[in-house]
């Protein structure tokens, strides 16, 4: 008899679990905002060697699925000296409230 309350307690603990777990997962997309994604993506520039005066969001395509987000944000360089297109890549999965930059990529713009 109680070796079937521990099983039972058990059970009911790794249900809540799984409810806590699905009740974050389902929020996590509402709590973080538009705004960290480009601070990421800015921080990641930077790291590279650009301000946020010296780029220009030119685009960005959002995609959800069942393990996180993914961004795909391009940037074009303003100064004509300067001719660059820079691409990120990046992703929010799941358990987190911050973006992750997964990729960057720069390329020669045409004149």
């Amino acid at each position: 008899m109680t070796k079937m309350l521990g099983i039972k307690r058990v059970l009911n603990t790794l249900a809540w679990l799984l409810v806590l777990f699905l009740a974050v997962n389902t929020a996590a997309p509402f709590l973080t905002s538009d705004q960290s994604g480009l601070d990421a993506a800015y921080a990641r520039c930077a790291q590279a060697g650009w301000t946020k005066a010296d780029l220009e969001l030119r685009g960005t395509t959002e995609s959800r699925g069942l393990f996180g987000q993914t961004r795909i944000l391009t940037f074009a360089s303003r100064d004509p000296k300067k001719p660059k297109s820079i691409h990120l890549v990046l992703r929010l999965p799941l358990y987190r409230l911050h973006w992750q930059v997964d990729d960057y990529a720069e390329k020669d713009a045409p004149p």
